[in-house]
Parts: C-alpha cells; sequence; structure tokens
C-alpha cells in the first residue's frame, strides 16, 4: 500500500485513483489545490510499482525551484533531483554517471529551455535511459501546436512510457487549446491527425479571413472522448480543503546579458552595453543598479550628470516570468 507524507485530501486521492490505470492523464486542477504533491505522489507510486525508474518535469523556468522544493518536501521515496539550467550539460552528465538504482532520478527542465540549446537533447539521452514519466506542468504552454517547443514536447511524451499533464485552468475555457496538450498525452485520444482537423470539426470560425474562433461545436463528443483521461477539480470544490492562503516566491534565471552586466559593474563598477556605459562610485549605488538591470533595464549615463534608462536585449525574465503565471491563473483572478 503506498504511504503518503501528510494527508492528502479527498480530491487528490480521487485523481490518483482515476489516473492510476492510463499511461496518459490530465489533472485539470484549480490553483492551490495540491495538483503538484498528486503528482509526486503519482510517479512515487509508479517507481514503486517498478512501472518506471525515472522522472521528467517540464515546467516555466521561474518554477523549477518550486518542484525541487515540493519533491524533497512531499516524495514518499528517495529521489535524486538535476534542475537543467545554462551551460550544464558536463554537470549533467556526471550527474547521470553518478546515479543508483536506490532512488529515482528526477530530471527538471524548464519549458523555455526547449526553444533553444541542449535542453532537448538532454532530456534525449535521459528518455533512453530510463523507462521514464513525463510530466508537463501548466501545460496550457504547450498549447500552440506549431511552436518549436511544443514540438519537442510531443518527442520527449513520445520517449515516455507514461505521460502526465497539469494545469489550473479549467477545460471549459479555449477548447481549442486542448488539441496540443492532448497529442503530447497520446494522439489517439482526440482521433483527430492535425490540428486543422480537431479545429474544423469542433470549432466555429469566423472574423477577419475565417481565423477567429467564435465558439464550439459537439462539445459533447469531445467531453466523451478526453472523460476517462481527465480529473477536474475548481476551486470551490477544493474550497474547503485548502490551506491558509499564503504568498510564495518565484525564482527566475538571469539571462546571460544581465549576468554580463553585474559581473562587469561588480568587478570593475562599469558596465556597458552597446554604445552606452554605466559606471557607479559608491556600493549604494551598484546595489540600485543591480535590481534595475535584474528587472530587465539598463541604466546608463546621459553624459550630463544623470542616467537614462534602456531594456536589456533579449528576454525579460521577469515579465516572462509574471506572463507564465498569468497565464496558469484562474479567469477572474487576473
Amino acid at each position: 500500500m503506498h504511504k503518503y507524507i501528510g494527508t492528502p485530501r479527498p480530491h487528490q486521492v480521487r485523481a490518483l485513483k482515476k489516473a492510476w490505470p492510463h499511461k496518459e492523464f490530465a489533472f485539470f486542477h484549480a490553483m492551490r489545490s495540491g495538483k503538484t504533491y498528486t503528482a509526486i505522489n503519482l510517479a512515487a507510486a509508479r517507481y514503486e510499482k517498478g512501472q518506471i525508474n525515472g522522472l521528467v518535469i517540464v515546467c516555466p523556468s521561474p518554477i523549477k525551484n518550486v518542484w525541487t522544493r515540493e519533491l524533497e518536501q512531499w516524495s514518499p521515496i528517495d529521489i535524486s533531483s538535476f534542475v537543467v539550467t545554462a551551460g550544464c550539460k558536463k554537470k549533467f552528465e556526471r550527474w547521470l554517471d553518478s546515479l543508483d538504482a536506490k532512488s529515482l532520478p528526477v530530471m527538471v527542465l524548464g519549458i523555455e529551455a526547449l526553444s533553444q540549446g541542449q535542453a532537448h537533447l538532454m532530456a534525449h539521452d535521459f528518455l533512453k535511459k530510463f523507462q521514464c514519466m513525463s510530466v508537463i506542468d501548466e501545460s496550457t504552454g504547450i498549447k500552440n501546436d506549431k511552436s518549436g517547443r511544443t514540438k519537442k514536447c510531443y518527442d520527449i511524451g513520445g520517449l515516455s512510457e507514461y505521460r502526465l499533464i497539469l494545469t489550473g485552468t479549467p477545460v471549459t475555457q479555449g477548447l481549442h487549446d486542448l488539441y496540443a496538450q492532448m497529442r503530447f498525452l497520446n494522439s489517439n485520444i482526440l482521433d483527430c491527425k492535425s490540428y486543422f482537423v480537431f479545429r474544423n470539426r469542433y470549432c466555429i470560425m469566423g472574423g477577419f479571413q475565417g481565423k477567429k474562433v467564435l465558439g464550439y461545436q459537439f462539445e459533447d463528443d469531445l467531453m466523451n472522448k478526453i472523460g476517462d483521461r481527465i480529473d477536474q477539480v475548481t476551486k470551490k470544490e477544493a474550497m474547503p480543503n485548502l490551506p491558509p492562503n499564503d504568498y510564495d516566491s518565484l525564482t527566475v534565471d538571469l539571462t546571460r546579458e544581465q549576468l554580463a552586466a553585474i559581473k562587469t559593474l561588480k568587478d570593475e563598477m562599469v558596465a556597458v552595453q552597446g554604445d552606452s556605459e554605466l559606471t557607479v562610485s559608491t556600493i549604494m549605488e551598484q546595489l540600485t543598479r543591480y535590481q534595475q538591470i535584474i528587472g530587465g533595464n539598463f541604466p546608463f549615463d546621459d553624459g550630463a550628470g544623470g542616467y537614462e534608462v534602456e531594456p536589456i536585449r533579449g528576454v525579460n525574465p521577469k515579465l516572462s516570468a509574471l506572463l507564465s503565471y498569468l497565464d496558469g491563473a484562474d479567469v477572474g483572478t487576473k
């Protein structure tokens, strides 16, 4: 019998029992209803039964450390986790070589990393070495069937023995977003060979050039197809068992441009972006400029004793984290 750390809530036990017979499943559970805890226990139970010996977590980069913290707190089995960061391939290879059969190896990577770099190849190496369950957290992040990272998630799913998606967005909102998420789980669930077949069957199109989704049709048919592969929990349903409201922090990885600016400002009290130069003379001023750089802005000398500000080139990790968080937030709470 599976042993839990902590006491699972009734909806979590129900979700685990419903997911257990299937190789692919979806937890459409409202925010703060504990879907991470449920996913951890599903993976642990599969490991205990010899169904898997590896776990891959793909999630928004700001919550990678949330996953490792939750795994350490709630996993009833021994785990060895590795969080993928920029330039970590050699460290990852050493970790792979150091693993033994006494714990479940867990690879955690940010979904943004699948857009470029070696994260996808590292996931390939991991999936070929172990029999894995792969989890896509905040799975609305792969709702775009055409994006490169969605296609790489399809690839990860194809190499996995078990697949699980998690999102706090109810299935009844934006039904056209379901296609890519279900395809990751198993392309046969929807019985649609492409997104266009799915869209033409279930979406009512209109607007300019007929490219806007105006509504949906045959919803009962769609729900019947996915009904045994999903578990839905609304906030109202989970409310009696929700813990007191608290606020967690999101951790972001700085870009190379931000790290370079901070390093040179620390070492040399000067930083450069293109033709713009920033100099500081005191520690307090230096700390203020750190905050601006971390926020995605580069302050530079205006030549008249003051400062101007321009965006740092590339993505803004804090804004990306905010948008990812909002994408998974309940409608009406944003």
